[in-house]
């Protein structure tokens, strides 16, 4: 946990741009900017939770200790937009069309523009998510939740959220919890 786009910025952290121009660092309670480029960095005001990049341009999606969802333009460190408040954060990703980051807050899913900043679709999920991975040529997200265990079997709750109409549909499969 703490590598992955979108997971908790653990200390000694880095995640790196799509395109390698930028990496969010994290230190003990500090949360660093670096441009590649530039080869210069620069300390943000808050010490950034959990960081995912877009993919088409060089903005961070990201959840600040007050509980706010921010973009942050990487080029000048300044917040596009801000969102909150979202406490018990467990998912942030953005597609890789960036037309849609979803956040999973406690057991509910919202989806976001992340050019406006707008919650665009909210849906409740079985639980809250352990793990989240957008399906290719579609525009669904499929989230594990969290296993639990019925008559000495394991059941973990998959939903498939549809990221326009913020429709649900889950099923429960025979499985341990486990990255999709």
């Amino acid at each position: 946990q703490g590598g992955d786009p979108g997971e908790v910025l653990l200390t000694g952290v880095m995640e790196i741009s799509p395109d390698g121009h930028f990496a969010i660092m994290q230190r003990n309670t500090i949360t660093v900017l670096l441009d590649v480029e530039k080869g210069s960095y620069v300390e943000l005001p808050q010490q950034l939770q959990r960081a995912a990049f877009s993919k088409k341009r060089d903005v961070a999606y990201a959840l600040t200790p007050d509980y706010r969802v921010v973009a942050l333009d990487l080029a000048t460190a300044t917040e596009l937009w801000s969102v909150a408040p979202f406490s018990d954060v467990s998912l942030l990703k953005v597609n890789d069309d960036d037309s849609s980051l979803v956040v999973v807050e406690g057991s509910t899913a919202n989806v976001i523009d992340p050019e406006k900043g707008v919650v665009r679709a909210s849906a409740e999920l079985p639980t809250s998510a352990s793990f989240g991975s957008f399906l290719p040529k579609s525009n669904r997200i499929a989230i594990a939740g969290h296993t639990s265990w019925n008559a000495h079997q394991p059941a973990t709750p998959i939903a498939l959220l549809d990221l326009e109409a913020g429709q649900v549909v889950s099923v429960d499969v025979p499985n341990c919890e486990a990255p999709l």
